[in-house]
C-alpha cells in the first residue's frame, strides 16, 4: 500500500495545558531512561529494536512538517508496542514522536494490517475524546498508520504534555491524595459510559464523522484474529465470534496452544490439565450454546485498553492534577457489560494488598458514579459478562479446567435460579459434558 500521511491538524495549534508545569529537559529524561534500561534484562532487545526505524527520516519529516530545524532527538521511553522520542527544535516547541515498534513488537513478525487499523483508530479516538469529553489527551499533529514510509514504521507527532506518570508518584501520595486522583479517573470513565454506540469494534473517523468498524489488534488482550473482526451489532455475534476465534486458534495451531499451556503452567494447574481435544470439544459446545441465545441489540462504549497508573500523567507541582490520559493504542468500543477494562485501574492501585478500606471505598465510589452515568453499566439480561472471559482467546491456555468449568456452571446455575432455563437450554450439552468429565 502506498504511503499515506493523515493530518490531524494543519494549524499546529498547541494546547498549552502545561504552561505552569516544570519543563524537564529532554536530555534529562533520556538519561534517566538509559540508566533504567542498562539495569534491565530487556536492554539488548531494546537496543536491537532501535534498528526497526530510520531516525534520520523521522527528523527530516519533522523539519518538513513543522518548518523548523530539529536540534535533538531524545529516546525517553519504550513500552510493549511503541518507542517514544522527544524532538527539539530551533524556534518551536518540543514534540513527541511515537513510533510503532519496540523490543516486544517486531514489525516484521506482526500482522501489519491489524497494526495499521489499530493506529488509525487511535488517532480517531484522540479526536473523539477532544470533541466529546473533557478527558485530557495530547494533541496529534501528524500521523501515518502505514509501514510503507521512509521511517519504516507507523508514527505520529504529538503535543508534549509536561508531567510525570502517576506510577512515578502513586505510592508516595497520601490516602486523601490517592482518592482525589482516583475520583478524577473514574469521572473520565463516567463520561465515556454516557457515549453509547450500537456496535462493537474499533472507532474510526472519516468524511462522515465517527463510525464503528472492524476490530484491529488489542495491546493487552490477544482476542482478535483475521476473519473474526466484526463489527458486531448483537450480543450473540460478539460472543460467538470470539469463541470461534478461540476455537480456531487451537485447531489450526495446536503446538502453539500447547506452548501457551506450558508457559502458563503456574496458573493453569499444569500444562496437561486440559488437552487440545478437551478444549476443542468444550468450545464447540460453548459455541452451540451461544447460537441458541436470542440475538439482542448491543449497547457499547469506548474503553481504554490499558488504563493503568503508567498511562495517567499528572502535574509535577500537584500530583493529584491529571494533565493527560495517554496510550489509547488498541482501545475499542466494547459491550457495556464487559467492564473488565474499568476494573484494571483499581487493581493497579494495589489498594487490595495495601489498604482494604481504601479498596472498598474506591469500589463504592466507582459503582455509584458508573451506575449514575449509565444504568446499563455492567448489566446484561442474562449476565453475559460472567462468561465473556470463556470466549476469549487464551482462556483455555491460561486457566485450569476447574476454573473454566466452575465459572461456566456457576453462570448456568445462577440463570436457572433466575428462571432463565428455557433461554439457556442450548447450553445443556456443555453442562452435561462438564458434569461427565469432572
Amino acid at each position: 500500500m502506498p504511503m499515506q500521511a493523515n493530518l490531524i491538524s494543519h494549524d499546529l495549534r498547541y494546547v498549552d495545558r502545561q504552561r505552569n508545569h516544570a519543563n524537564v529537559p529532554p536530555a534529562v529524561l533520556s538519561e534517566r531512561f538509559d540508566k533504567m534500561m542498562q539495569n534491565s534484562t530487556d536492554s539488548e532487545d531494546m537496543t536491537r529494536s532501535l534498528n526497526f526505524f530510520n531516525l534520520d527520516a523521522l527528523r527530516d519529516k519533522a523539519e518538513e512538517f513543522f518548518g523548523a530545524t530539529c536540534t535533538g532527538c531524545y529516546l525517553i521511553a519504550q513500552g510493549g508496542f511503541n518507542t517514544v522520542y522527544i524532538l527539539t527544535f530551533k524556534d518551536h516547541d518540543d514534540v513527541v514522536a511515537r513510533l510503532s515498534a519496540s523490543r516486544i513488537e517486531n514489525p516484521a513478525n506482526k500482522n501489519q494490517e491489524l497494526v495499521v487499523e489499530r493506529k488509525k483508530s487511535e488517532c480517531a479516538i484522540h479526536r473523539f475524546l477532544a470533541e466529546k469529553t473533557t478527558i485530557p489527551v495530547p494533541h496529534i499533529y501528524y500521523f501515518t498508520p502505514y509501514f510503507d514510509n521512509p521511517v519504516g514504521v507507523p508514527f505520529m507527532f504529538m503535543e508534549r504534555v509536561h508531567g510525570q506518570t502517576l506510577a512515578d508518584v502513586w505510592f508516595s501520595l497520601s490516602s486523601e491524595q490517592q482518592i482525589k486522583v482516583f475520583n478524577s479517573i473514574i469521572g473520565y470513565n463516567a463520561q465515556l459510559l454516557q457515549l453509547e454506540f450500537s456496535a462493537v469494534g474499533f472507532l474510526y473517523h472519516g468524511d462522515g464523522g465517527f463510525t464503528v468498524g472492524p476490530l484491529g489488534s488489542s495491546c493487552s488482550d490477544g482476542r482478535v484474529l483475521p476473519g473474526f473482526r466484526g463489527p458486531f451489532t448483537t450480543t450473540t455475534s460478539y460472543l460467538l465470534t470470539h469463541a470461534e476465534a478461540h476455537l480456531h486458534s487451537i485447531i489450526h495451531n495446536i503446538e502453539n496452544w500447547k506452548a501457551q499451556r506450558l508457559e502458563y503452567a503456574w496458573n493453569n494447574c499444569g500444562a496437561d490439565g486440559i488437552s487440545a481435544e478437551y478444549a476443542t470439544t468444550w468450545l464447540q459446545l460453548f459455541c452451540k450454546g451461544i447460537r441458541g441465545l436470542s440475538a439482542e441489540p448491543i449497547s457499547a462504549v469506548l474503553y481504554h485498553d490499558d488504563l493503568s497508573l503508567g498511562n495517567v500523567m499528572v502535574s509535577y507541582e500537584d500530583p493529584t492534577n491529571v494533565v493527560a490520559v495517554i496510550d489509547w493504542d488498541g482501545s475499542s468500543i466494547m459491550p457495556l457489560w464487559e467492564d473488565f477494562p474499568l476494573q484494571r485501574f483499581i487493581a493497579d492501585t494495589m489498594w487490595e494488598e495495601d489498604d482494604k478500606n481504601l479498596a472498598n471505598q474506591g469500589r463504592s465510589m466507582q459503582k455509584s458514579l458508573y451506575s449514575k452515568a449509565n444504568p446499563k453499566w455492567a448489566y446484561s439480561r442474562l449476565n453475559l459478562g460472567d462468561i465473556t472471559i470463556l470466549a476469549h482467546s487464551g482462556t483455555m491456555a491460561g486457566y485450569s479446567r476447574e476454573f473454566i468449568n466452575s465459572r461456566m456452571l456457576l453462570w448456568y446455575e445462577d440463570r436457572c435460579n433466575q428462571g432463565d432455563l428455557e433461554e439457556i437450554r442450548s447450553f445443556n450439552e456443555l453442562k452435561s459434558f462438564i458434569d461427565g468429565s469432572s
